[in-house]
């Protein structure tokens, strides 16, 4: 990775030193959902959906967002046995080319002075379109797609459907998270300012909620300890400048968020 960065030339910053770091899946913390629903055909909702996530995405200082999309919708390729002889190739060489084009993973991180630049692989084919474009064998400059060598791809579903629901609607969950040090409170307060003002970005029918915030109990415990700070600094001040003098009374509570930070 450290190689193929010193070849992209639009970096920011590109003279300062960059850290790479892969994170683990245990360093992954969920912070807030949304929840995209429309009584729509199930395509166009999903449609919305991978629009949300990928918002999300652009959005300064979230980098994680995982769309829980059903499993049912499938490509179904039917391959041309003469072609496949003619070019020498076996089913699963498709296959595996396939896999290894057909695929959208994160690829780390890489941090330095300036901020954080993440690495996302965005190869997946959803379309028939797309799934015709994957190049199975490339020589000399020339391409063998999958399109060239397929009699039929068709795009099925399972007759049992997976049903997912919100208020009764069909739904599709998408899953804001954070990694390491990234402020949860800023995350959730960019997703709820998303949600709020996506009335005129979709179509009509689709709605947006924000569901188990995870950051309004991170709030509500920093709200109690400052609470709980204020309380025993005053009664700390109170003891010990009825005992003692008040300018040492006041030196020690001046003294007690300091000892913390």
């Amino acid at each position: 990775i450290d190689s193929l960065l010193k070849t992209i030339s639009n970096i920011p910053a590109p003279n300062e030193p960059f850290h790479i770091r892969v994170p683990s899946r245990s360093d992954y913390k969920s912070v807030i959902w949304v929840v995209v629903t429309g009584d729509l055909p199930e395509d166009e909702l999903h449609t919305a959906a991978k629009r949300v996530r990928d918002d999300l995405l652009a959005l300064d200082g979230i980098s994680r967002v995982r769309a829980f999309l059903p499993r049912e919708h499938r490509i179904a390729i039917e391959l041309n046995t003469e072609k496949l002889e003619a070019y020498s190739l076996t089913p699963d060489a498709v296959a595996n080319a396939i896999r290894q084009s057909s695929i959208d993973l994160p690829a780390g991180a890489i941090d330095g002075p300036t901020g954080r630049l993440d690495i996302r692989t965005k190869g997946q084919a959803y379309s028939l379109e797309e799934f015709a474009s994957i190049t199975v064998r490339s020589s000399n400059g020339a391409r063998l797609t999958l399109g060239e060598i397929a009699t039929t791809i068709t795009d099925t579903n399972d007759e049992e459907k997976f049903i997912s629901e919100f208020n009764r609607r069909p739904a599709v969950r998408i899953d804001v998270g954070r990694i390491g040090n990234e402020n949860a409170l800023k995350i959730a307060e960019q997703v709820h300012e998303y949600v709020d003002d996506s009335g005129g970005r979709f179509p009509e029918g689709i709605i947006l909620s924000t569901h188990a915030d995870r950051a309004l109990s991170l709030k509500s415990r920093l709200e109690t300890m400052g609470s709980s700070l204020l309380q025993g600094a005053l009664l700390v001040m109170i003891v010990l400048g009825l005992f003692l003098r008040p300018q040492l009374a006041f030196w020690v509570v001046v003294g007690i968020p300091i000892s913390f930070a």
